[in-house]
């Protein structure tokens, strides 16, 4: 026999994770992962045509063995598993809810940043004092040398929630010259927005984006 862990977003398959042999090992593995499942911030939409709400499941499957008929199985929490076979060959052995942790957009780099990311690349590599403000959907990091980092978010919301994430995270660790002013006031955005433009080469609607799509 052999089995595997798959990630599946809303329904469908999104990656395998891990392939074994030995269902023992296999499901150690996949039960340590439900119970250490721990993210700072959660993806909760993904950006596809629209923006839509995203659900993630960690799956254990074992491959289908038709000499063994029709077997009831239950998940290591004692509930019986149904519609089994969700992916041809394959039957589920056990699955769980999953939380996958947030990626963003930041202007001028070349990968998406986790949250933590952020905080040991655009926050913490020097002293300088540093505001942090929500524009719409971006969060604006600006240091007293007059740089700028950008971060894009899928709406309002999310970049409201980075911040809170951020700045929660420099309370616990009692980083002093960081200052979370959240949303920007009338003033803070007509000073900003012409910099952001000028720093970006962005076009004037995008500045104004309230999501990632128009």
């Amino acid at each position: 026999m052999s089995y595997k862990i798959v990630l599946y977003r809303n329904g469908k398959k999104d990656k395998n994770i891990f392939k074994s042999d030995k269902l023992n090992g296999i499901k150690i593995k996949y039960i340590n992962m439900v119970k250490h499942n721990e993210v700072m911030i959660p993806k909760r939409l993904v950006n596809n045509e629209k923006l839509k709400p995203v659900n993630y499941e960690l799956i254990l499957m074992e491959s289908k063995d038709v000499s063994k008929g029709e077997i009831v199985v239950r998940d290591y929490m004692g509930k019986i598993i149904r519609d089994r076979e969700i992916e041809p060959g394959w039957l589920v052995l056990e699955r769980s809810n999953y939380k996958v942790e947030e990626t963003f957009t930041v202007f001028g780099r070349n990968k998406r940043m986790t949250c933590i990311e952020i905080v040991k690349e655009l926050l913490l590599p020097n002293k300088l004092p540093k505001q942090v403000y929500c524009l719409l959907n971006k969060l604006v990091i600006e240091d007293d040398n007059d740089h700028m980092e950008i971060i894009t978010c899928k709406n309002e919301y999310e970049s409201g929630r980075l911040h809170d994430v951020l700045r929660d995270v420099c309370r616990k660790f009692e980083v002093q010259s960081i200052i979370f002013f959240g949303r920007a006031n009338y003033e803070t955005r007509s000073r900003i927005y012409p910099k952001i433009l000028k720093f970006t080469g962005w076009k004037g609607n995008r500045v104004y984006r309230r999501t990632t799509r128009p």
